[in-house]
């Protein structure tokens, strides 16, 4: 499938068109809290006549209907057995973010543009959202060294603290740590202490997502380390291809390779 760009008052359309009026009106609220009813009626007057003149809505049976793609689109965003969503903080201090729905019908790339107010969809196989993934959070496809560390809870909230503080005595501290601890201090402090972000969540009949996996990854120019938490301490490692593919093979279900883009 193509890359299919909606702009929030098209997709908004959409949702009501396919009767998903809570989503629709969730985007509403969101983002044109100040909006009158009759000015949104203009809007979605002017965004059925854009998807018209974009070949993403036909009159049939004297209705208007979305066409297919857009129609799988709508349903993907309404429920989908699981959503891997990603968000990474951006050189000019924003947030970038991206979502996979995964669904029945495919697993949809879903992004955003200015701020929320365009929308980017596309389909993907399995491959390419492990490639898209490992170049969302700069995921080299040379091999580095894998490293492990188990950093109990209180330490890891110490080091951030000290990160944070950024006190002549928390700098000190943070001098002292030794060896491949040091590695992923070091990396911290370049940053601030910075990371992003992945969380999975799965999706049962009820709509009540709940958070499967959760990680954290460094920021930086370097390959990141990706952070876990289990039980109480932290499991840090330096983020290779592999542990993407064996996260998503985890919820997927199928064996994955990674395709880059």
């Amino acid at each position: 499938m193509d890359t299919i760009l909606l702009s929030i008052e098209e997709l908004i359309y959409s949702f009501y068109s396919e009767g998903y009026f809570e989503n629709g009106n969730g985007l509403r609220h969101f983002y044109m809290k100040e909006v009158t009813e009759e000015q949104m009626e203009l809007l979605l007057q002017a965004a059925c006549r854009s998807l018209l003149a974009k070949d993403m809505l036909q009159f049939q049976n004297h209705k208007f209907e979305l066409r297919k793609d857009i129609e799988d689109i709508i349903a993907a965003l309404n429920f989908s057995h699981y959503s891997i969503k990603s968000s990474k903080h951006a050189e000019d201090g924003e947030e970038d973010s991206v979502s996979y729905h995964v669904t029945d019908k495919g697993i949809y790339e879903h992004s955003l543009l200015y701020e929320g107010q365009v929308h980017v969809f596309k389909q993907m196989d399995q491959e390419h959202v492990a490639g898209s993934i490992c170049e969302f959070f700069g995921v080299t496809p040379i091999g580095e060294e894998e490293i492990e560390l188990v950093i109990d809870q209180a330490e890891f909230d110490q080091i951030i603290h000290a990160i944070d503080e950024e006190t002549e005595q928390s700098e000190a501290w943070l001098d002292e740590i030794q060896g491949q601890q040091k590695e992923f201090v070091d990396v911290l402090r370049e940053t601030k202490g910075y990371m992003n972000t992945m969380v999975i969540l799965e999706m049962k009949d009820n709509k009540d997502p709940k958070t499967k996996d959760a990680f954290l990854f460094t920021t930086g120019k370097s390959n990141p380390w990706i952070i876990t938490r289990v039980n109480d301490s932290y499991v840090v490692r330096t983020c290779t291809q592999s542990i993407i593919l064996s996260t998503l093979h985890k919820h997927l279900n199928e064996p994955v390779s990674v395709v880059w883009r």
